[in-house]
């Protein structure tokens, strides 16, 4: 019963502090949970050769860019970039997704995304 409830807090994306307080559980113990769900939400969107969209069908499309910075110096490392798409709600309330690492944003890259 308490994963259902972790499951939960997590997709209506209630805080790790919250959900300690409320499941009576240790906050590694919440961090812990929501790593994990965290870990599965990802699987699967990063599925290979997912394809959405089609003939009449609109799929948002953005980008997003991370990197981390070498301990407390202030520099950085190279960045990482997320090229993400969706669609809306199909007719059964499914939205599809899917996320893709790229090297860089050049326009080879995005077409062989994209296609």
């Amino acid at each position: 019963m308490m994963s259902k409830i972790l499951t939960h807090m997590f997709w209506v994306e209630e805080s790790i502090s919250q959900t300690k307080i409320d499941c009576t559980i240790k906050e590694n113990a919440t961090v812990s949970w929501f790593q994990q769900f965290c870990l599965i939400a990802m699987s699967e969107v990063l599925l290979p050769d997912r394809h959405i969209g089609g003939k009449d069908v609109v799929v948002e499309v953005d980008k997003a860019s991370f990197s981390r910075s070498e301990g407390n110096r202030g520099a950085t490392r190279q960045k990482e970039w997320i090229v993400g798409g969706y669609c809306q709600a199909d007719s059964t309330g499914v939205r599809l997704m899917f996320l893709e690492r790229v090297a860089n944003l050049d326009t080879q890259t995005l077409h062989a995304v994209l296609r």
